[in-house]
């Protein structure tokens, strides 16, 4: 084995598919599970969920989003 295949070999056992945050929202979603920003936070690392809930609807999804009050504070629930 040359040096080409060996470097070639070595990036190709490094690399891992990885699943963007709005694809993890999504099938989230799909599973007929509610989200907030705290859960997805929490569960994706997700920072700005309704940047990422934007980026579906321009995929044409339907996302359906109830304000509700959490303890004084207005979270946004999120399904499809």
């Amino acid at each position: 084995m040359n040096i080409i295949e060996y470097v070639k070999s070595f990036f190709a056992k490094k690399k891992k598919i990885r699943k963007t945050q709005t694809e993890l929202i999504l099938e989230h979603l799909q599973m007929d599970r509610p989200l907030n920003s705290m859960i997805a936070k929490e569960l994706y690392n997700c920072k700005h969920l309704r940047s990422r809930i934007y980026d579906l609807k321009k995929k044409g999804y339907k996302i359906h989003d109830e304000k509700v009050n959490l303890n004084g504070r207005s979270i946004t629930h999120y399904s499809l």
